[in-house]
């Protein structure tokens, strides 16, 4: 599927060593988290991005930024405000 062979534990340790701040928005009623069983949980994601925000949106699903694109929006530019 992919022309690049992908391993998650190189990935994980790139992932490990960025040093910079991001954000995770993510469907409250997504399956999706669920799915990963504990490599979806918040404690998981952040032991390997160190200057993660997350933010859950209440009543959205993994296709948030169609079912509430305002509240992805509102996530997003309220999180790059902080970062000034």
């Amino acid at each position: 599927v992919n022309p690049m062979l992908y391993r998650r534990e190189e990935a994980e340790a790139c992932w490990r060593r960025a040093d910079l701040p991001m954000l995770l928005v993510s469907g409250a009623d997504s399956q999706f988290s669920r799915h990963l069983g504990d490599d979806g949980t918040h404690a998981y994601y952040h032991s390997i991005f160190g200057r993660l925000e997350i933010v859950e949106l209440p009543g959205a699903g993994h296709m948030m930024h169609h079912e509430v694109p305002q509240a992805v929006a509102a996530a997003i530019t309220g999180w790059a405000a902080r970062q000034r």
